[in-house]
């Protein structure tokens, strides 16, 4: 049965001639996440896309991926969560709430996949999924590891890269002062405060950055810059993953791509690994991409576990 704190809108047409619906799924503590339901008809599995950091269901890869999921059967849905923007309003309990990059928390992003994979189970389908974009990828896996769902048969993790490695590049000798101040603009009441640094387009709140942004955090996963790193989250999956990297993603190719490659057959046991060529971190040449979905979904089944691709 649905819960009647799901709101149901009008479908909605875009410009590939692809009709979906629009939703906004409510979260236990009464967040509406604004949500892209492409439905293809008689599917009983829905891949769940959670999109990277400052990201949204808008973003041009995000489409082809709802065309690639369709074309092989498969039922496709993209959510706003409230990692989405950098200064986001949402509705929350009939009040408007800023979120976004800059303000969210790690710990919060269980509640938005939660309330959006319970209301799709809800509706009968029987094989979920999960897939994430570079920061979208720490929160599948977190949220897989956690809840251990059973109808949860596949991860799709799209530039896994290393962000407290990308955050201590970005900000150089500027990491340790930073993470300083946050601890003592937290600890004396003012964790909304936005640090000032110079990381365009993105910046945080010292409450994310304390929270979020220092080594050994819960959403330190793919810790590509610790040579022999092993990841209890990677190590405890043992469903079917495809890790997805464009030949030329120089976010997750920050560190040498021999020690990410590694990495990633080291930490997860039943990997396949996918390069998309001509591609960087957001997948532009569409073709490429829409062409490795398809190659690496279309021969999957689901009932005896298996994958050839």
């Amino acid at each position: 049965m649905v819960h009647q704190r799901f709101q149901k809108h009008l479908p909605w047409e875009y410009s590939y001639n692809m009709k979906c619906e629009f939703l906004k799924i409510e979260t236990i503590d009464g967040l509406k996440l604004p949500t892209l339901y492409h439905k293809k008809r008689g599917s009983k599995t829905l891949v769940i896309h959670v999109h990277g950091m400052a990201g949204s269901f808008f973003e041009d890869y995000v489409f082809e991926l709802a065309k690639a999921y369709n074309d092989v059967g498969y039922s496709f849905v993209c959510f706003n969560n409230r990692g989405s923007g950098y200064y986001t309003s949402f509705l929350k309990n009939d009040k408007i709430m800023t979120y976004g990059s800059n303000y969210e928390l790690f710990s919060e992003s269980k509640l938005d996949i939660d309330a959006v994979v319970r209301y799709f189970e809800d509706l009968g389908y029987e094989n979920v999924i999960l897939s994430g974009h570079s920061y979208g990828c720490n929160k599948v896996v977190n949220y897989y590891v956690q809840t251990k769902d059973k109808k949860i048969k596949k991860l799709v993790l799209m530039s896994p890269c290393d962000v407290i490695m990308q955050t201590i590049s970005k900000l150089g000798n500027k990491y340790e002062s930073l993470c300083k101040k946050a601890k003592e603009m937290v600890n004396t009441g003012f964790k909304n405060e936005v640090l000032s640094f110079s990381f365009y387009p993105l910046c945080f709140s010292c409450n994310t950055f304390l929270n979020d942004f220092i080594e050994g955090g819960k959403n330190d996963i793919f810790r590509y810059r610790t040579p022999g790193y092993v990841s209890d989250e990677l190590k405890s999956i043992k469903i079917m993953v495809d890790v997805i990297i464009g030949d030329n993603d120089k976010v997750v190719y920050l560190n040498d791509k021999r020690i990410v490659l590694n990495y990633i057959k080291e930490n997860i046991k039943n990997v396949s690994v996918v390069s998309v060529k001509d591609c960087g971190h957001t997948y532009k040449n569409k073709q490429n991409l829409y062409d490795t979905i398809k190659r690496c979904n279309n021969l999957i089944n689901f009932n005896n576990n298996s994958v050839d691709i």
